[in-house]
């Protein structure tokens, strides 16, 4: 019983995060471009790739004592998530979701060291206040509320996941429709494809305005 409510725990947390990292998105965009859009990846108020973050930072640093080493880690690990991500999404997707390359210190667009600054400075803030907060929070309720709310949102984020990634599947289908040579031509004429179709790819279309075709598939395709 303590095992399953441990992990019916840990996903709470996890959604909380991802939803946290969804409104930091979100007011990103609206810094950068004067307008709110929502840039999760899935259809949900959710960023995945935060809670994901939270949850491994939290299990590993947690017993690490000096604050300066906390954040040295998390800024390095988060660069290394945010890369990995980056690199697992354009291999699966054929497309870039974000690219760095106009910022300082960047590596390969993937990441830059401004992103991993931030990520450090989350990091302290979560292991060191935003997690035993929560811990603490959700130890107050019974297994039996526990587990209902896990159940009930569990659920939501299954019927999300699968919905999105159908939705994501149309960009694979667009980036297979176009033709151009150049990259930012090709992106360019998948966000007109995707703003042609239903309202959720256009969402999407939006939300990611510097989405990036990969080079490497099109040359591919083009063979």
């Amino acid at each position: 019983m303590d095992i399953l409510r441990g992990v019916a725990t840990w996903f709470l947390i996890f959604l909380a995060y991802s939803c946290l990292g969804w409104f930091i998105e979100m007011v990103a965009t609206l810094i950068q471009h004067h307008r709110i859009y929502n840039r999760g990846f899935l259809i949900g108020p959710i960023c995945p790739i935060y809670g994901v973050g939270a949850v491994l930072g939290s299990w590993i640093f947690s017993g690490i004592d000096q604050v300066w080493l906390v954040f040295l880690l998390c800024m390095i690990g988060g660069g290394i998530l945010e890369y990995v991500t980056s690199f697992w999404m354009e291999a699966c997707f054929h497309v870039r979701w974000w690219d760095y390359k106009t910022q300082p210190f960047n590596i390969n667009g993937r990441t830059c060291l401004g992103a991993m600054l931030g990520i450090g400075l989350l990091g302290v803030l979560v292991i060191e206040i935003f997690t035993p907060t929560m811990l603490s929070f959700l130890g107050g309720f019974s297994s039996k509320a526990i587990f209902f709310f896990f159940a009930t949102l569990f659920a939501i984020s299954l019927i999300d996941l699968s919905w999105s990634l159908i939705l994501i599947l149309h960009f694979r289908v667009a980036a297979g429709t176009v033709e151009a040579d150049a990259t930012a031509e090709i992106s360019k004429n998948i966000r007109n494809v995707m703003m042609e179709r239903s309202k959720l790819d256009r969402r999407l279309a939006k939300a990611f305005p510097n989405l990036e075709v990969s080079q490497k598939r099109h040359r591919k395709k083009s063979h």
